[in-house]
């Protein structure tokens, strides 16, 4: 099937190495030339142009991709696909930063919907319309989410330089990734670790990292590392050395079902009680980081205790 003239270079480029990757020794220059309908000498700049981790080579004039990252193929059943589309699909809305990663995940996904072309095609829209947002591009802080991505697949240690909000100064230090999390709440990605010198894990926002230097030096990642065991008394992604308080609110009747759709923590505990409102409770260690979500159900949630989160929420609503 011929490709339409009038897609973008970033589309024809981004189609071309799916095709060579997929199918290597198949595609030639002319082939690739004449399914793109353009000469092939535009094809020979694309390959020219292409970001130095990727070398195509020409074999008996067919062309192979080599990646200098590695390459993971799984396989998917119509199910998985849909998982790994919806949340794909949730990052495009909510990333407010580019990132060119998440439009390539999304061309792979269309590219494995052969039988579907209208599936196909509107994956692939969802595609193209995250690369032509108007979305803050920030070079350095991609540059950075690469390199940590890099060392955290190889256990490699890197020097780092962070501003933190609470000192409002930077500071550099060398650091071991354990794991990254994605947080809706402030749309941005933490990267948790272990700061060498440091006996407890450490959260840094991605975007308060000014700096990434790899190392040599690898590091072992705790063998019992378990996210959902590491953030089970956190409300977001902060943790902290306090111990969990129960948190108890009364949510009244106009939001008592929307409350219940839904579970917030993995410790909650509903009660609805007779008037129809519902108090809802659970375990938190770190208080401050749940007074924006008590505030967004305004004056429909109270805050029954502990008395420091009603101060707080209180101070808030002024």
């Amino acid at each position: 099937m011929r490709v339409k003239k009038d897609v973008t270079k970033a589309d024809r480029i981004r189609k071309m190495l799916t095709l060579i990757s997929d199918y290597p020794g198949v595609y030639s220059i002319m082939s690739l030339a004449r399914k793109f309908g353009v000469d092939r000498s535009t094809i020979h700049r694309d390959i020219k142009g292409l970001d130095p981790r990727y070398t195509v080579k020409l074999r008996r004039g067919k062309l192979s991709l080599v990646s200098t990252v590695d390459l993971y193929r799984i396989d998917l059943n119509r199910e998985e696909l849909l998982i790994l589309y919806l949340g794909m699909r949730l990052l495009s809305r909510w990333q407010d930063r580019y990132n060119h990663h998440t439009a390539a995940v999304l061309q792979k996904i269309s590219q494995k919907v052969e039988n579907q072309p209208n599936i196909r095609e509107l994956i692939s829209r969802t595609a193209k319309n995250f690369d032509e947002k108007a979305l803050v591009v920030e070079k350095t802080l991609m540059k950075n989410l690469e390199l940590i991505n890099q060392a955290w697949f190889q256990f490699k240690k890197v020097n780092l330089t962070y501003k933190s909000r609470s000192q409002g100064q930077e500071e550099t230090f060398v650091f071991s990734t354990w794991l990254m999390e994605p947080y809706l709440t402030g749309h941005s990605i933490h990267v948790i670790g272990l700061v060498e010198g440091q006996k407890k894990p450490r959260v840094l926002k991605l975007e308060r990292i000014k700096k990434v230097e790899l190392t040599n030096e690898s590091y072992e990642p705790p063998a019992d590392l378990d996210p959902d065991k590491l953030f089970q008394n956190s409300w977001g992604v902060w943790l902290s050395d306090q111990k969990p308080q129960t948190v108890s609110l009364l949510f009244d009747t106009e939001v008592a079902e929307r409350v219940q759709e839904n579970r917030w923590h993995p410790s909650e505990k509903v009660k609805v009680q007779k008037d129809g409102t519902v108090i809802w409770s659970a375990r938190i260690s770190e208080l401050r980081e749940m007074v924006n979500w008590i505030l967004g159900w305004g004056k429909h949630c109270q805050v029954i205790e502990p008395e420091e989160l009603k101060r707080m929420v209180q101070e808030e609503r002024g």
